[in-house]
Formats: C-alpha cells, structure tokens, sequence
C-alpha cells in the first residue's frame, strides 16, 4: 500500500477552525506522549490480555522506555485489536491474531 501523508488537511466535514483544534490538541498530546521516547520491546497481547479486554483477537504492542504501552484498537470504543499500517514496504501492516488459530492463516 502507498499512501502520501499529508499534514493539516480537512475535506469540509467539520468547519476548518474545530478541525484544525481538534487535530492540533491531539498531536499535542500526541507528541508529549511519544516523541523522544524509545522502543524497547515488540509483541503480541498475551492470549490472558485478550481476554481482559473482552476481545477476539490480539494486537502488536509496542513498550516504551517509560513503562507504557501502545496497542491499535479497532475504534475509539475499544471493540477489538486494530492493525498497525506501516509506510515500509517490507512490513506494510501489523495484523490482528485470532485468539482462534483455526481462522488464522500464517504467511513466511
């Protein structure tokens, strides 16, 4: 998948000025969170987590240098693990895995 990020961009959905305030307090919030920090570790939600969650499938979690965590939800609700979509053409997506390895399919 290719995509060409684009920054500050609104299609008229919502008047420009909500727009541009929302997204700005989001990549606030976003950057305080995120920039600087380091990964230190990659993997999946446990199968026990899965279930903590109320959801079916496991989703990539990503473990910082200051003890949080960063895990792709399906929506804002939480309803289930999300993908993680990657710019890098070797690895364009992390998906979701079922807790139910029969509807799975793994590919090398």
């Amino acid at each position: 998948m290719s995509v060409q990020m684009e920054t500050k961009t609104n299609e008229g959905a919502i008047p420009d000025e909500i727009w541009e305030r929302t997204q700005q307090h989001w990549e606030i919030l976003a950057s305080k969170a995120l920039v600087g920090r380091r990964i230190v570790a990659v993997r999946y939600l446990s199968e026990r987590e899965v279930q903590q969650l109320g959801w079916d499938s496991s989703a990539v979690v990503i473990e910082l240098d200051n003890g949080e965590w960063l895990w792709p939800s399906r929506d804002d609700e939480g309803n289930d693990a999300g993908v993680l979509l990657s710019s890098d053409v070797k690895v364009p997506l992390l998906p979701t895995i079922s807790v139910y390895p029969e509807h799975d399919e793994c590919e090398d």
